[in-house]
């Protein structure tokens, strides 16, 4: 039990020292990292990351790259300080042109 309680207390503490920032400045870094995790030869080299709010409904990276990704989408939510609305289509992973991309599934 005081294990437990020590834990929250770190993490409450963790919270107020976030320096929160803007819904651009989340969605400009975000995108910046993506579009540098984002090459591929075919379709296998891709995958689809649905982070959450503000950032967008899915991005496609390297499969190499997405863990690192996954970990970046959810440190910019976390440090994002305002509210919004996310309705977002069901979107799959493919490779064009080298890039992988996100693209409307038509699973809805």
């Amino acid at each position: 039990m005081k294990t437990h309680v020590f834990v929250m207390f770190i993490c409450l503490g963790l919270m107020s020292c976030i320096d929160f920032r803007t819904e651009e400045e989340v969605q400009e870094e975000f995108q910046t990292e993506v579009a540098a995790a984002n090459d591929c030869e075919s379709t296998a080299d891709c995958v689809l990351i649905t982070p959450q709010c503000p950032l967008p409904c899915g991005v496609a990276v390297n499969v190499d790259e997405e863990a690192r990704i996954r970990l970046l989408a959810t440190r910019l939510v976390l440090e994002y300080d305002g509210s919004c609305d996310n309705s977002c289509p069901s979107l799959a992973a493919i490779c064009e042109d080298k890039k992988c991309v996100a693209v409307e599934s038509g699973d809805d």
